[in-house]
């Protein structure tokens, strides 16, 4: 489920489609519930730097609420909408890594079992 919430500005078609894109191809790694919830903010900046437009991302995965958000900010909306969410996969990408190279403690049970063997 993707929310999207818009701040000091007006909804446009043209963010939602790429924001569903990039949150469809973000989700397609994930066998259950994913939900995420975007905020794309438009202050008006300083005089040389024009409009700033902000998104933050919070994504949360699974039953057992895993939660990553990360907040990009460029002058274009839409190069924000897809900067946040290459954030996103690039931490959901470290974070199965880190979880494959750890080692998987064996159960209690087995190892009592080898205890009372020997």
């Amino acid at each position: 489920m993707l929310q999207i919430t818009y701040r000091h500005m007006t909804s446009t078609d043209s963010l939602r489609e790429v924001a569903e894109e990039k949150f469809a191809r973000l989700t397609s790694h994930f066998a259950g519930p994913v939900r995420c919830h975007l905020v794309i903010d438009c202050r008006t900046g300083h005089a040389r730097k024009g409009e700033q437009f902000t998104a933050h991302a919070d994504l949360t995965i699974g039953r057992e609420d895993t939660r990553i958000d990360a907040t990009v900010s460029h002058a274009q909306a839409a190069c924000a909408v897809r900067e946040v969410f290459a954030r996103l996969e690039r931490q959901l990408t470290a974070r199965q890594e880190r979880r494959a190279a750890a080692p998987i403690p064996e159960p209690i049970s087995a190892m009592a079992a080898e205890t009372q063997v020997a």
